[in-house]
Order: structure tokens, then C-alpha cells, then sequence
């Protein structure tokens, strides 16, 4: 039985040879930007505080878990840790935030919906929250780097977006759109008399000076001949990827090497017929995979 996720298709379609490296061979790179740590920390924050959590608990659970990242860095990593923290204290601290615009908010969860015979979507939302108008939308919760316009010009072709929506629809939940909460990740940049501290603190005094600039919330929607046209199209990328599964026959995708001036984190296996053993015991731990292709989304952008 194969499960793809959001995630793994849109790997796959970038270049299958990464797709069999990750989801098939379980290859995992020991390496985890601290943009990814900063995602994941807001995103529970987020869920706390729909869960009715006190602003205190969430401050402290920012407090500990990042203080707990910082101590298990090395000297060179601490100071990208250090910001995140404050990062992390000034996104929260200074976000709008309220449940008086929802007539109902449910928790995160989990889905699995047949695609195909022997495929299956699988992922997890945010949540849903049905506003006063009583319409049902997917929340989500981002940190980017993009401008607001280009956040929301993507949201409207977003497949995790049309994904999500799809599969709540499917399993009887009828949502309309995606609601999502969006912060942007911090516009400042060290000066040469910073320390981490002091830059930390600038930019915890920025999100409190200029919240307009750093905080939205937006509305995407989609309507049925979209999500028909979505099903089409993951159903034809399921059975390709079920194909390359039986088949073994995988492709590299060279454009993908390098993206957002960030090299490819397979690129130092991929072009060998058997990569060094040396090479995958030093950048990569190996996950066994029982149900190739599947997995959760990220919760940054």
C-alpha cells in the first residue's frame, strides 16, 4: 500500500530521484535549519492557543523549548538558535490574536483518503474553525519570508492549500477555503554593533512597532471544477509514482539541484550509480519506510 502526502507529491514532481531517495531508499538528512525549528515551534504555539491554552503556558513553552535547542548546539549554530527564540517571542507576543470571530474551532487532524486503488493521500491540518457567516475553512498557520501579496498570489494555486480542502470535502467535512494566519519572518538585518542579544531584542521592539508589516489573515477559496481538476491531476501523479514503485525506473531532475540559492540536500549522492558509504553514514540517517511516500506537511513555508 503506498501513501503520498502534499509534501512527497510535490517532491516527486521536482525530481523523482529525490522522491526515491527520501521516501523510498529513507535516506534523511541529519541537518535541521533553525527555519524549520522557528515553523514548528509557532505552529504548536498556534495550536495552544486554540486549544485555550494561557498566553503564560505559551510563552513559557516558547521559553523552554527553545532554551532546550539552544543547549544542544555547537558554538557556530547557537546564535541562528538564539534568534529564533526571540524571533519566536516577538511573533507571539505581538500577534492579533482572538476566537470572538469563530462560532467553532476544532483541533488538528489527521486524514487518509483512497486516491487510487492501493494509494492513498494522507496528512495532517491545523484545524477548522467555522466563522460567523457559519461557513467551515481549513486554518492554517505559516511563517514566510514572502511579501504579503506573494503569499497570497500562491495561496490561490497552492496544491497542499486544494489538498487540504479536497480531503476534508472528501471525508464529509464541507469546507470551503483555507484560513490562513500568516507571520513574516523578521525584516531586519545585524548591524555591526549587534550581538545576538541586542539584534534578538531589535527585533522582538519591530514586531510590537510595526505589526502591519508582519501580521495578515487571508482567505483562500476553491471552487468544485477546481477541486475536480486537483483530483485529476494527483491521481495521475499516483499512479506514476505507484509505476516508478514497481518498475524501480527513477529520473534526475538537474533543475532541482539548486533552489532559492540552497543546494539540493541529496545532491552529494545523487549523481553516483552507488553512493559512498563514508558520504550517507556522515549526512544522512537511514528511517526504514513501510508506507512509501507518505508523510506530514511542514508547518513554515
Amino acid at each position: 500500500m503506498l501513501e503520498i502526502s502534499s509534501s512527497s507529491a510535490s517532491t516527486y514532481r521536482g525530481c523523482p530521484m529525490k522522491y526515491k531517495w527520501h521516501y523510498i531508499d529513507g535516506y534523511i538528512p541529519f541537518h535541521k535549519s533553525h527555519q524549520i525549528t522557528l515553523g514548528s515551534l509557532v505552529h504548536t504555539c498556534f495550536e495552544m492557543f486554540y486549544s485555550k491554552f494561557s498566553n503564560a503556558d505559551i510563552i513559557d513553552y516558547i521559553r523552554k523549548q527553545m532554551d532546550e535547542e539552544i543547549s544542544k548546539c555547537s558554538p557556530s549554530e547557537a546564535e541562528d538558535a538564539v534568534l529564533a527564540k526571540y524571533t519566536a517571542l516577538g511573533m507571539w507576543h505581538n500577534f492579533p490574536s482572538s476566537l470572538d470571530n469563530f462560532l467553532e474551532v476544532k483541533p488538528e487532524m489527521e486524514f487518509r483518503v483512497l486516491v487510487i486503488p492501493q494509494v492513498y493521500f494522507v496528512g495532517k491540518i491545523d484545524g477548522l474553525v467555522k466563522d460567523k457567516e457559519n461557513r467551515l475553512w481549513v486554518r492554517e498557520i505559516k511563517t514566510t519570508s514572502l511579501s504579503f501579496s506573494q503569499f497570497e498570489r500562491r495561496a490561490k494555486t497552492s496544491p497542499q492549500a486544494t489538498g487540504y480542502i479536497w480531503a476534508m470535502r472528501k471525508l464529509g467535512h464541507p469546507v470551503v477555503g483555507v484560513m490562513y494566519d500568516f507571520i513574516k519572518k523578521p525584516l531586519l538585518r545585524k548591524t555591526v554593533t549587534d550581538d545576538m542579544h541586542a539584534f534578538g531584542y531589535r527585533i522582538m521592539a519591530d514586531y510590537k512597532a510595526r505589526p502591519e508589516l508582519y501580521f495578515k489573515r487571508h482567505f483562500t477559496y476553491r471552487n468544485d471544477e477546481e477541486l475536480g481538476i486537483y483530483e485529476e491531476d494527483l491521481k495521475k501523479t499516483a499512479k506514476d509514482i505507484l509505476n516508478r514503485c514497481k518498475t524501480h525506473e527513477w529520473y534526475r531532475n538537474p533543475d532541482q539541484c539548486w533552489n532559492f540559492n540552497t543546494e539540493c540536500t541529496y545532491a552529494k549522492i545523487c549523481f553516483q550509480n552507488q553512493p559512498d558509504q563514508l558520504t550517507l553514514d556522515l549526512y544522512y540517517s537511514k528511517e526504514p519506510r513501510m508506507n512509501k511516500g507518505g508523510d506530514t506537511d511542514d508547518a513554515s513555508t
